[in-house]
């Protein structure tokens, strides 16, 4: 499957200013690169920084690393399912700033901004200013995937709201249940 009669005009778009503007391309490859590990030590400083509060800051950190699990999963088996072609495989004439990957690595959705996105929903579970800033990082890493030659926009596009969503949804529902478990436990002990 090709996703390029969906956005392949913004996708060669992008990777023309790409091709055009090639001193932005080894900060771009960089920023993919390390954004998410800057999202992980935001997060895991927004854990450190509510250990004091009243309720408990770790049972929101396993249950929002269980919602990543559950997103990155989800990604997997859609690209399982999809069979996407890389963007750089069907459009061969785009520039691309890094090696395009193997016709089994596909593109949809995005592995890199479903993680990002997942990590903004950890981030809004412990901190809105936080969570604000990791969504501008994860945008941006949406637009370096783009940007590379890795992805349509579409492809991230849908990866961050899958990781955005899942991870959302499975917090929400994990914490509480797992506070209730914890108070009932300690009242038999």
């Amino acid at each position: 499957m090709s996703g390029a009669g969906v956005d392949g005009g913004w996708y060669l778009d992008v990777t023309t200013w790409a091709r055009d503007s090639r001193w932005l391309n080894n900060p771009m490859d960089l920023y993919t690169t390390l954004s998410l590990g800057v999202m992980v030590l935001m997060l895991l400083f927004a854990w450190w920084r509510g250990r004091g509060g009243t309720d408990n800051p770790l049972v929101r950190l396993g249950a929002v690393a269980v919602g990543i699990a559950v997103a990155i999963g989800a990604d997997e088996v859609i690209k399982a399912l999809i069979h996407e072609r890389r963007p750089c495989l069907s459009l061969p004439q785009a520039y691309t700033v890094v090696a395009c990957p193997g016709p089994t690595d596909y593109s949809f959705p995005s592995n890199h901004t479903a993680l990002a996105g997942a990590l903004v929903a950890a981030l809004f579970c412990f901190s809105r200013r936080l969570g604000v800033i990791g969504l501008a990082l994860a945008l941006i890493e949406g637009f370096s995937r783009v940007y590379l030659g890795q992805h349509y926009p579409h492809d991230v596009l849908a990866g961050l709201l899958l990781g955005l969503v899942v991870t959302a949804l499975v917090a929400r529902t994990l914490s509480p249940l797992t506070v209730h478990w914890l108070a009932r436990r300690e009242q038999t002990n």
